[in-house]
């Protein structure tokens, strides 16, 4: 509620969105508004830029807090955001007027906080992408997702929505004949299991850890 208060107080117009597991929203370049800003609520969207060539990249997952800015877009490509599990979001516009005349102390706050936890995966999925090993890009895409959106439940850790195979490909930029077989590999190391549900879940996060930072040391 703390969005929708500070937004009110501001009397900045905004919408709610409800989307379901799956469900998507396409934000195209005649769809959009300078300085867009895109919050979640509750849940985890994952955003792709795709372009005409069908090229897909995958932007950030984020959580509840995190914001999305949409700055602008052009005919070479759109961003789709795709919802993991049940998610709530917010769509507003953030212009230059409002920051100097409309907006309040608490709202700014919040803006700043979550732009913090939305740049630090941002970095986390570009050092990612930067391993040249495809292993690594695996292991270090997997620790982050369970860090950042994990649940603990009877000595486990696990994420709470599904994830194909193909997400998990994209996010790391492996293939999806490289990602299985990696899967299958580690799944037996760390006691990993990637289920027929697609839920990814552990017993021992230390040994993800551990070989997070043998991953970084071999860059």
């Amino acid at each position: 509620m703390k969005w929708i208060n500070s937004l009110k107080d501001s009397k900045i117009p905004y919408y709610t969105y409800k989307l379901n597991q799956s469900d998507s929203v396409i934000i195209f370049e005649n769809h959009q508004s300078n300085n867009q800003l895109i919050i979640v609520l509750y849940g985890t969207l994952h955003i792709l830029k795709i372009f005409r060539s069908k090229k897909r990249i995958p932007i950030i997952i984020i959580g509840e807090n995190n914001l999305f800015n949409i700055h602008s877009t052009n005919n070479q490509f759109y961003y789709k955001l795709i919802a993991l599990e049940k998610t709530y979001i917010i769509k507003t516009t953030i212009s230059s007027n409002n920051i100097y005349s409309k907006i309040n102390i608490k709202l700014l706050s919040n803006i700043m906080e979550g732009y913090k936890k939305t740049l630090e995966i941002h970095e986390h999925i570009n050092e990612i992408v930067k391993q040249k090993q495809t292993r690594n890009r695996i292991i270090q895409a997997i620790l982050l997702l369970l860090l950042n959106f994990g649940i603990v439940k009877n000595g486990q850790i696990y994420l709470p929505f599904k994830l194909s195979q193909k997400d998990l490909s994209l996010i790391s930029q492996t293939n999806e004949e490289r990602t299985s077989k990696i899967i299958r590999n580690i799944n037996n190391e760390w006691g990993l299991r990637y289920s027929t549900k697609r839920c990814i879940q552990t017993q021992d996060l230390l040994k993800l850890t551990v070989e997070k930072n043998k991953c970084y040391n071999s860059y």
